[in-house]
């Protein structure tokens, strides 16, 4: 059995995570090992063409053994083989090393093993299945978890579900262009109250021109100036 499989700390988050894509609406899919190279050079890049393990059938035709899962599941939904819907996997990937040529036995890639879920065919709930992975992966004991996004959209859906002050979850959004700044507005909203001020508190009480003139003699007593409307 390979290091992949048969190994109790890897089996025990692949079940962690199997279950939680079950709870989410997952079916259990399997893909060929062998697929089309066109596809993979096309979603890829020529780029990664020595990160794939390619061989010809037929006398002409061109395949690889699949490097990703993801593209192997679109093209049988995009073939009719399958339904829109949600796919979990556990399996085998096969990647290359980029600086291998090839030819050469270093360009033959090792095995990964790949765990995921697959949503076609719905809109939105990328932060639940994200959300719900996390957890996943937090039950199965693992620890120093890096997540990479690439959509901004999806980290604006997770400030959503932290538990802040929405005026904290608005300056989260703001700053979202470098970890840094998210780091340094997180740690200034874990040490704040998540009650309003008080001044925010008073005004809340009041009809909007009493909140108006009461704004207006705190500029007045303070010496600040209104900019802008």
């Amino acid at each position: 059995m390979s290091q992949f499989f048969g190994s109790p700390a890897l089996d025990r988050i692949a079940n962690e995570l199997r279950e939680a894509f079950a709870g989410l609406g997952a079916q259990p899919s399997n893909s060929e090992a062998g697929q089309p190279l066109t596809p993979d050079l096309e979603f890829l890049g020529e780029f990664f063409r020595d990160t794939l393990v390619e061989y010809t059938a037929h006398g002409q035709d061109e395949y690889c053994l699949r490097p990703d899962i993801t593209l192997a599941i679109a093209l049988r939904l995009a073939n009719g083989t399958l339904e829109p819907g949600r796919y979990g996997y556990d399996d085998l990937v096969f990647r290359g090393a980029r600086r291998a040529r090839r030819g050469d036995a270093e360009s033959f890639a090792p095995l990964q093993r790949q765990i995921g879920i697959e949503v076609f065919g719905e809109d939105g709930g990328d932060a639940e299945l994200l959300l719900q992975t996390i957890d996943a992966l937090k039950s199965a004991g693992a620890g120093a978890l890096q997540i990479v996004v690439s959509d901004v959209a999806l980290v604006h859906e997770m400030i959503d579900g932290f538990t802040l002050h929405a005026n904290w979850k608005q300056r989260l959004k703001r700053t979202v262009s470098t970890s840094s700044a998210v780091g340094r507005v997180l740690a200034s909203a874990q040490g704040a109250s998540d009650s309003p001020s008080a001044l925010a508190s008073a005004l809340s009480g009041l009809t909007e021109k009493a909140a108006r003139d009461a704004v207006e003699e705190v500029f007045t007593m303070t010496g600040l100036k209104q900019i802008g409307s």
